[in-house]
């Protein structure tokens, strides 16, 4: 399971205990999502102001990548369907 808690995200095994957590400095990260395959969590940060971008990242936190830098507000983040 993932979920957010004071601006970090942590990953959480079936016993309750915290495996993981992605924290960047001067952020405040919400809103994981697992992606399809497992693979992956993809987020939103306020990491430049009060408008978040989404973000990726693999769950221990590495391979972190900003996947938006807009104006808009990206506090949803979804998947969406698998291509046919």
């Amino acid at each position: 399971m993932a979920t957010s808690s004071g601006g970090v995200i942590e990953v959480i095994d079936a016993t309750g205990s915290v495996v993981s957590s992605i924290a960047m400095s001067g952020s405040f990260a919400f809103g994981p999502a697992w992606s399809p395959d497992g693979e992956w969590l993809v987020f939103s940060s306020t990491s430049s102001g009060f408008m978040a971008d989404l973000f990726v990242s693999r769950p221990d936190g590495s391979e972190l990548y900003q996947v938006t830098r807009t104006s808009d507000n990206e506090i949803t983040v979804d998947w969406g369907p698998e291509p046919d």
